[in-house]
């Protein structure tokens, strides 16, 4: 008899924990609108070089990362097109002999289009301030 017991308020544990999990689940997933990103560009409009820049998402360790950007010149790459749903980055760079780091993430446009490709865009603008974008690719 207490076996059954035991094995009915497992049974039900389990069924509540898994109830849960999926409801936060669906939550998170119909909340979260995902699009393409395929690029990333760094681009410094301020009145000097940006050095050491580095751009890590947080979930997945990856990073990306640029040594020098002139003043009016950008620094990126391309990649396989990836679903981005607003995860979240730390941003770190060097400008004029100060360091800084920053965690944010790149906010979806509310018009952003399914099927459309995107490239994040990070601009260095003067006194460690920056700005993040989402642009549509040109070429699909």
């Amino acid at each position: 008899m207490q076996q059954l017991i035991s094995r009915t308020l497992a049974a039900c544990v389990g069924m509540s924990l898994l109830a849960t999990f999926l409801g936060c689940q669906t939550l998170l997933t119909s909340d979260t609108q995902s699009i393409y990103v395929s690029g990333l560009t760094f681009q410094n409009i301020a009145s000097d070089d940006a050095q050491n820049v580095r751009l890590r998402a947080i979930s997945t360790n990856g990073q990306v990362s640029c040594n020098k950007i002139e003043v009016n010149s950008t620094c990126g790459t391309g990649f396989p097109a990836k679903y981005y749903q607003a995860g979240e980055f730390e941003l770190s760079w060097q400008m004029a002999g100060r360091s800084y780091a920053e965690h944010f993430v790149i906010p979806i446009p509310t018009d952003a289009e399914k099927n459309q490709r995107y490239t994040a865009v990070v601009l260095f603008t003067n006194n460690g301030q920056y700005d993040v974008r989402l642009t549509k690719n040109n070429i699909l």
